[in-house]
């Protein structure tokens, strides 16, 4: 038997589902979490980079956003030697980021609305001091090794801009693939 079901959802929103449930099977599904909202929606968006840093070198990535936003994934595969990745809010900038990271639709079905990214992101300066908010290390043994803040524990951060500070201290070049995820709000 069909029957209305009302969800109240964020400001006092109320949305109707129609229940098509059977008794013998009666689950049904009725709201997206967050992350599914920001998918379908268009409102979720991911960047990946290769990076090379020299021996005891720094690069840095700077991200603008001019949006809230929840990070999802925060990755970083070190292929050769060792590398620790920073994230830092604050501190002192230098020289020109005008390398763009592209940053792309995590959803890109013929049916997701396209929306802009809120976020920039650029590489080709310098930046020093600032407060660590998080920092991943990886290295490398006789296989990659993959550091990473994944969905069940995301990060919230007010519109901003942020730096991405890869720090080589090993003894060669380090060579990683860093990813990151998020949703805009």
């Amino acid at each position: 038997m069909a029957e209305d079901i009302y969800f109240e959802g964020p400001k006092g929103a109320r949305k109707r589902y129609r229940y098509m449930g059977t008794e013998s099977h009666g689950e049904t599904v009725l709201a997206l979490t967050s992350a599914e909202r920001a998918f379908l929606g268009g409102y979720d968006y991911r960047a990946f980079y290769n990076v090379s840093v020299l021996t005891l070198e720094t690069l840095v990535i700077k991200v603008v956003a001019t949006k809230d936003s929840i990070v999802r994934l925060l990755g970083l595969e070190v292929l050769t030697n060792a590398l620790t990745l920073e994230l830092v809010s604050g501190g002192t900038e230098g020289g020109s980021f005008s390398t763009p990271v592209l940053t792309y639709a995590s959803n890109q079905t013929s049916v997701c609305p396209v929306r802009p990214s809120g976020v920039t992101m650029s590489t080709g300066g310098t930046h020093t001091g600032g407060t660590v908010i998080e920092s991943l290390s990886g290295a490398v043994t006789n296989q990659s090794n993959q550091a990473i803040v994944e969905d069940e524990q995301p990060l919230g951060f007010s519109a901003g801009t942020f730096y991405l500070r890869f720090v080589n201290s090993g003894n060669q070049t380090a060579t990683a693939t860093f990813r990151a995820r998020w949703e805009e709000l």
